[in-house]
């Protein structure tokens, strides 16, 4: 018995033995290519978790740039049953309508349909046109939901609930992370944007949102996921969790932003200029409280813009001739070495003196005169200025270029920020003592210009320009300083300049109750080896000018009504200054007449 039922184990083993032999050549033989295949489809994907891109917030605690939630919408062509329908839901979703009332803007997305069911009763007060708008951006619409894929990116989440909630085959909506600029056209220069995928930070765009993208961006984080052959997500795991961008405070102030911007605007339209610029700074730390240029934009609707040319930070990536207010690095030179002295008399000054092939004039003829050093400033007069530049040389008058900083980009280190053109001494012609000197012949920028000034504002001492006050998580930045003038020279220079704006060249730039020193300029502009018939027209200063406060620089690009600084700029800088003065509770030092 025992004998039978050891051999029956023995049989049942073999059997199975046998089986799992043939088991294991069927499995990597016959079977191999097909688990393969079905291992293959089991598939683990990487995806990237980008975190919340970090805010831009205004010195006076404004938001100037944050994420918000988003919808974007896609279409499956193949499912679309009406691509006209389907284009014209989304478009009224989005605030076009396909009739405007008699003198509106086409373009502009406001809900007319009140109105126009208002007009019916009115008669021809109220007429209904076709609106352009309505069918360029249908066939926009249509020819993308044909196309398939994206159809709209990034609308506000209620844009995208009403068009959902229409059922429409086809469409789909996906939440995604967008970049939202509350104050639209605040700073937009300033502040640059993203690229449209760059919610989170993907390392393009423009501004201070590109120059601080590390910052704002955080780290990505890592998701692990495995699917099985239908596409059904089996697991997921977080490898990395993603941190959040860092929020980044500014020195600018969204009310004095606000205030500069409106101005600029008044200015570019009242002279018919091509754009103006201005920075209003703090002479005593460097801190940057406004920059602006005009005509501005919309951030929100930066990648939408067809005119790019308003993306230029003005201020920064512009080079221009300064003209006269580059005088100040002449009359430093001068008074720094001692070759002449502020109530000193030149004698026998013509109006007209010719260097090389150049002829340099003053704005007024006159015959020779005799004029103190402070009246030739206080007048602007090119040629008295150039006997004073013959006296100090080209060389002395190189190194006061360099060291105001031309020729090199600020410590701003903006994007796209320019160096300026400055004429190395050995390549100096004839001419170019008689033209330097007065601002011709050397390009700068408004931040160069700003930050000289600065420096004859803060009792000779320069303080590096800088546009963040705190990054968080880390200290401070203390921004640089050095001195440029002597404490005698620089008062020199500052009593100098208040006599520009007391009955000088400057007058328009007057501000009731307070003293204010200042300088103006006017430089034609370069065209083809020469120059053309257009001009800048600038105007820098501060106040209170024995206690200055504050420091305003404005530039007029090629204004149509007066070409003078004084006519042009001088008036913006006033207009800025007494609001200011006013906003920042600065206290009058001269009685008001």
């Amino acid at each position: 018995m025992s004998d039978h039922r050891l051999r029956l184990m023995l049989a049942v083993s073999m059997v199975a033995f046998v089986v799992v032999i043939l088991r294991a050549v069927q499995i990597q033989g016959v079977d191999a290519a097909s688990l393969a295949a079905k291992a293959g489809s089991q598939q683990r994907g990487e995806v990237t978790l980008n975190g919340l891109r970090g805010s831009i917030i205004s010195a006076d605690g404004q938001t100037l740039a944050q994420t918000q939630p988003s919808t974007t919408i896609s279409a499956d062509p193949k499912q679309v049953k009406n691509v006209n329908l389907t284009a014209a839901v989304i478009a009224k979703a989005m605030g076009f309508r396909p009739f405007k009332r008699a003198g509106h803007h086409p373009g502009k997305q406001h809900d007319q349909a009140k109105k126009a069911k208002g007009a019916q009763g009115h008669g021809h007060k109220h007429k209904l046109r076709p609106n352009p708008a309505w069918g360029a951006e249908i066939q926009t619409l249509s020819a993308a939901i044909r196309r398939g894929g994206f159809v709209v990116r990034q609308l506000p989440t209620e844009v995208g609930k009403r068009i959902m909630r229409h059922h429409l085959p086809g469409l789909t909506a996906v939440s995604e992370l967008s970049r939202w600029y509350p104050g639209n056209a605040i700073g937009s220069q300033l502040l640059g944007f993203t690229d449209i995928d760059g919610g989170a930070g993907a390392g393009k765009g423009a501004g201070l949102e590109h120059q601080y993208n590390r910052v704002l961006a955080g780290r990505p984080g890592k998701q692990v996921t495995i699917t099985d052959p239908s596409g059904m997500v089996l697991d997921t795991v977080d490898v990395q969790k993603p941190e959040n961008g860092r929020n980044i405070r500014l020195t600018v102030s969204a009310a004095v932003q606000t205030k500069v911007q409106d101005v600029l605007a008044a200015t570019v339209r009242s002279t018919r200029a091509k754009w103006a610029t201005g920075i209003v700074m703090d002479p005593r730390t460097g801190a940057i409280v406004a920059m602006a240029t005009a005509p501005g934009y919309d951030n929100n609707q930066a990648h939408l813009a067809k005119n790019q040319a308003r993306w230029s930070n003005q201020a920064l990536q512009t080079v221009y001739e300064p003209g006269s207010t580059f005088k100040a690095v002449t009359f430093s030179a001068a008074l720094s070495s001692g070759v002449v002295w502020p109530g000193e008399v030149l004698h026998n000054v013509p109006d007209h003196i010719a260097f090389g092939d150049k002829v340099i004039r003053d704005d007024i003829p006159h015959q020779p005169w005799d004029i103190s050093v402070r009246h030739i400033l206080k007048i602007s007069s090119n040629i008295g200025t150039d006997e004073i530049a013959q006296m100090v040389g080209k060389h002395d008058l190189m190194h006061w270029i360099r060291r105001y900083g031309f020729g090199r980009t600020t410590a701003l280190h903006f994007p796209g920020e320019a160096q300026g053109i400055v004429m190395p001494g050995r390549d100096w012609t004839l001419s170019s003592i008689g033209t330097i000197p007065i601002g011709q012949g050397i390009g700068v920028t408004a931040m160069q210009m700003a930050s000289m000034y600065q420096a004859i504002a803060n009792g000779g001492v320069m303080v590096e320009p800088h546009l963040v006050s705190r990054i968080q998580g880390e200290k401070p930045h203390r921004p640089g300083r050095r001195r440029i003038l002597s404490p005698e020279v620089d008062a020199e220079m500052v009593s100098m300049l208040e006599g520009v704006v007391d009955g000088g060249t400057g007058v328009q730039a007057t501000i009731p109750g307070y003293t204010v020193a200042g300088k103006t300029g006017t430089a034609q502009k370069p065209k083809n080896g020469g120059y053309s018939n257009q001009y800048d027209a600038s105007f820098v200063g501060f106040l209170p000018a024995e206690d200055p406060q504050v420091e305003i620089m404005i530039v007029v690009d090629s204004p149509q009504t007066s070409h003078f600084g004084g006519d042009v700029a001088a008036p913006a800088f006033e207009q800025i200054g007494s609001w200011y003065a006013n906003h920042a509770g600065i206290r009058p030092d001269r009685p008001v007449q």
